[in-house]
């Protein structure tokens, strides 16, 4: 089961050390706005463009949660580098399709 992208901001948040309201401060954003943001399903393209000022993550694929997931097995690797080089790849084609179809939509 897919965590929510507000899910996956509050493990982030948690993960980070800081507190909802330190966080807040460097998002510029209310401590009552990143609550509002924990309760979300989805995230806004402003509200991404936002949260990826402080957090690497992403929402795009499956988020797998837990210590384990997050660091990979071996960083030096070749192969691991070509493959998050084509995920970068596959998910900026992704919002770049994102960004043209909602530039037509607001013609």
């Amino acid at each position: 089961m897919q965590m929510s992208h507000g899910e996956i901001l509050r493990k982030e948040v948690m993960r980070s050390g800081k507190s909802v309201s330190q966080t807040a401060l460097d998002l510029g954003i209310s401590r009552a706005w990143l609550y509002h943001l924990f309760e979300k399903d989805y995230f806004s393209t402003k509200d991404v463009i936002t949260l990826s000022k402080l957090f690497p993550f992403s929402l795009s694929i499956h988020y797998l949660g837990g210590d384990d997931a997050s660091i990979p097995e071996n960083e030096n690797s070749q192969d691991f580098w070509k493959r998050k080089y084509e995920q970068l790849l596959s998910e900026f084609e992704d919002l770049q399709k994102r960004h043209q179809t909602l530039v037509r939509m607001r013609r």
